[in-house]
């Protein structure tokens, strides 16, 4: 266990989560955006413990060949190997920091399909989430 971290501030870090939704831009695929709503939470979400939960989702590829909405089409290597980047990218920033949890989802689901996946890796503990989208 961590010094200054006693049973009682790991289970109020549980308390709170932070939920960010992302997709790749395929004009600049790098973490930018991401970074600036992150720190914006340590700014504005006052009390927030430094290790709350930290549940990020990427929107996949879409696997027909029709670009639809915006999304990549995965018959784009080019959109492809950018895509890889980002996810290669994000997970190197975040290595080694067990509160942040990254799940890859496939193709572009709805935030509520999105929020059922991430409240089944949350802990029980958990009482308050906060859900960031983020949209391009």
């Amino acid at each position: 266990m961590d010094v200054g971290r006693n049973k009682e501030n790991i289970i109020n870090e549980k308390e709170t989560a932070v939920f960010i939704t992302t997709h790749l831009i395929s004009s600049l695929p790098s973490l930018d955006q991401l970074l600036t709503v992150l720190n914006s939470t340590k700014q504005f979400l006052n009390g927030l413990p430094v290790r709350a939960p930290l549940v990020i989702t990427v929107d996949g590829i879409p696997q027909t060949g029709h670009s639809k909405g915006g999304s990549l089409d995965d018959t784009d290597l080019t959109n492809r190997d950018k895509y890889d980047l980002y996810l290669n990218a994000l997970y190197k920033y975040f290595a080694g920091q067990d509160h942040v949890k990254i799940l890859v989802v496939g193709g572009n689901l709805e935030l509520a399909d999105k929020l059922c996946r991430v409240l089944d890796i949350l802990d029980k503990e958990t009482k308050y989430i906060y859900i960031l989208n983020i949209a391009a």
